[in-house]
């Protein structure tokens, strides 16, 4: 059935690996499950390595992270090696593509979000910067992890 020696007798038919659209217009910010207080979503900008994004997922599994938001265009397609990577924690999270990170992110402030970032303090002296041990997690959340810098204005 297959071509390789690499399976250690074991085959099974899955379906193909595709991130989960998300949309605006899903209203999915507005949802009852998404109001919890410790809600934690993680938005991974311009991560293109497999085995960094499955460190990253098998990550964000271990520590709680409730969805994982990727960009469209730039970032790593889900595979067979960020499975891997993942140690299987890339089939109990569920994992995002979105088009318009600004927009989002936009939607998700003017709904009560905390929006966090991981950046250098003077790069964008106009937010408020605070060291992530003093932050308390007490409302929604969304944690940036970007590997380039976002248009942010």
């Amino acid at each position: 059935m297959v071509d390789t020696k690499l399976l250690q007798g074991i085959l099974m038919d899955v379906e193909p690996l595709r991130f989960k659209p998300m949309t605006l217009e899903s209203n999915l910010l507005n949802h009852k499950q998404f109001s919890k207080a410790h809600l934690l979503w993680l938005l991974l900008y311009h991560v293109q390595d497999p085995m960094n994004f499955g460190a990253i997922i098998r990550s964000a599994y271990f520590f709680g992270v409730d969805r994982i938001l990727v960009t469209n265009k730039s970032s790593c397609p889900l595979s067979p090696v960020v499975s891997k990577s993942s140690a299987g924690a890339m089939e109990m999270l569920s994992i995002h593509s979105i088009s318009d990170v600004i927009s989002l992110l936009k939607v998700a402030a003017d709904k009560g979000w905390d929006i966090l970032g991981t950046v250098s303090p003077n790069k964008f002296e106009h937010f408020s910067v605070i060291s992530a041990s003093d932050h308390k997690v007490i409302r929604p959340t969304m944690l940036i992890v970007a590997l380039q810098v976002l248009g942010v204005t």
